[in-house]
């Protein structure tokens, strides 16, 4: 036998396997609650409700950074039209502290997100039902990351390198960083664990048993929709002119000056018959603490007969 596999094999041998389990069947002392949680029919017991307004962080999770682990959890989502959803993350974006992430996307679908020099994602294309439990599990090695979704693989992606450990810890139902709840989860967790190995396939197949119970959706305050529906939106080569339409620069892309990459929206506002504008910018790649806000007591002597808009970010005036 080859010495230096033999070593590799010696070392794989001596090195411990640990595993954590949280049963979320109740608060207890393995965890840091921020906002409210609630108790409903789990699993195997009962699960922890989220509001979309609190989290769950996990005591002495800060230190589970291995190389090769798995990680799996019971999820029921309550609403899957409510944007981007963290189901559990290892992050504080504000401390660019980044590891993984488990998500509910936009479009009602679970990604996993894992760091390398961007994130590297694993997208899931089997759909999901709010009210019914689902099992995702997310295994990582050195060169590769593998999503599961109740015990079938979805998806893998390769790592040029191991995930970088951070002090970041792993919390539930959403991430916590500046003191506050950042895509936060609406629905019921249960059952996770972490482990300092990669699950097999068929370790994580043979795991899985699909749970029937089902959880009675809440009633959300309905969308204000920003169109309607019913109408066919024309083509951007259809779209009339306006006449006397007049067209300013608020914010050009100057990357050498300030360092910022991309704009993130802009905000008009009325006030004493002047028409303001305030706009974000982002140095960062991603919608984080960072973003830099500007108003300048910009008017853009507009008269006051022009129709106000709004297109994406508020701004308050204080008359003092």
């Amino acid at each position: 036998m080859n010495a230096n596999y033999l070593l590799i094999v010696l070392l794989i041998l001596a090195s411990p396997v640990h595993a954590d389990e949280w049963s979320l069947d109740g608060v207890d002392d393995s965890m840091i609650v921020r906002g409210d949680v609630q108790t409903a029919a789990g699993t195997n017991g009962l699960s922890l409700v989220f509001n979309g307004q609190s989290l769950v962080e996990l005591e002495k999770s800060a230190s589970l950074s291995d190389d090769a682990f798995t990680f799996s959890l019971w999820f029921n989502p309550y609403d899957l039209v409510g944007g981007q959803q963290v189901l559990v993350g290892k992050n504080r974006y504000s401390r660019n502290e980044r590891q993984w992430t488990l998500t509910i996307e936009p479009d009602g679908k679970v990604k996993a997100y894992l760091r390398q020099r961007g994130w590297s994602t694993i997208a899931c294309d089997t759909p999901i039902i709010a009210g019914r439990w689902h099992l995702a599990t997310l295994v990582v090695e050195p060169t590769q990351g593998s999503l599961y979704l109740n015990g079938k693989l979805v998806g893998t992606v390769d790592l040029q390198t191991p995930i970088a450990a951070t002090p970041a810890p792993i919390t539930l139902g959403g991430i916590w960083d500046k003191e506050s709840v950042r895509q936060a989860f609406r629905g019921a967790l249960d059952e996770c664990s972490y482990e300092s190995r990669a699950l097999s396939g068929d370790e994580i197949a043979t795991a899985y048993r699909p749970v029937l119970t089902k959880h009675r959706l809440p009633d959300f305050a309905k969308r204000l929709p920003l169109w309607d529906e019913t109408q066919v939106l024309p083509k951007a080569a259809d779209l009339p002119s306006v006449r006397g339409a007049d067209f300013r620069v608020l914010k050009r892309q100057r990357p050498d000056i300030d360092g910022c990459n991309w704009t993130l929206g802009v905000g008009l506002a009325w006030h004493k018959d002047k028409l303001y504008a305030s706009y974000g910018f982002n140095k960062g790649s991603e919608n984080t603490f960072d973003i830099l806000f500007t108003l300048s007591g910009r008017w853009l002597g507009a008269s006051p007969q022009t129709p106000g808009i709004f297109l994406g970010m508020a701004m308050v005036f204080n008359d003092g």
